[in-house]
């Protein structure tokens, strides 16, 4: 089910479809993770969709969904990555012309 939201919300965003974007959005955030497994794949997800949210230049849910994968963690190349999507955030919150620096 998580997986199949994560690729909705993917083609939504190729699709430039913003409320079926935000539909899927919204169906992932109302998954616990007591209903999945494996705290890594739903830590991966929710970074997947703050780079997603990034690339919108929706900062404000990036950091949002940032916030919640770094509760769950992972291994050394989710935090690479996260770390370049919260500086991406962060940047692109105080300064819209900033995200192309990064």
């Amino acid at each position: 089910m998580l997986t199949q939201i994560l690729l909705l919300s993917l083609f939504a965003s190729y699709c430039n479809d913003c409320y079926f974007l935000l539909h899927c959005n919204t169906l992932f955030q109302m998954l616990s993770v007591q209903e999945v497994a494996d705290q890594t794949a739903m830590a991966r997800s929710l970074l997947s969709l703050a780079i997603l949210a990034c690339e919108e230049q929706n900062y404000a849910q990036a950091l949002i969904l940032l916030d919640q994968a770094h509760a769950l963690g992972g291994d050394e190349e989710f935090w690479y990555q996260f770390i370049l999507a919260k500086v991406r955030a962060v940047v692109g919150q105080t300064d819209r012309a900033a995200h192309i620096k990064v």
